[in-house]
């Protein structure tokens, strides 16, 4: 479900246990790059998160990516946190 973290007990090397992208999602990616591709805009470095739906989102879009802990989410579910 779109906007909501990642299932409890995810592990952020274990794509299975993460939310990962749908076919929607990939096909948008993909669509990304190829727009940039057509309009020539030059892609330098290509930093994500490393979760797994973010790490492929940068591939298909861009064909390389470079996993940036920096960039992780801070996500906090106001359920859990009590």
């Amino acid at each position: 479900m779109p906007g909501i973290g990642d299932p409890a007990g995810f592990e952020l090397g274990q794509c299975a246990t993460q939310r990962n992208l749908s076919a929607a999602g990939r096909t948008d990616a993909t669509r990304i790059g190829e727009r940039f591709r057509q309009e020539r805009i030059p892609v330098a470095a290509v930093l994500s998160s490393r979760w797994c739906r973010c790490l492929e989102t940068a591939r298909l879009a861009f064909g390389r990516v470079e996993p940036a802990p920096m960039l992780d989410s801070m996500f906090v579910d106001e359920a859990d946190a009590g």
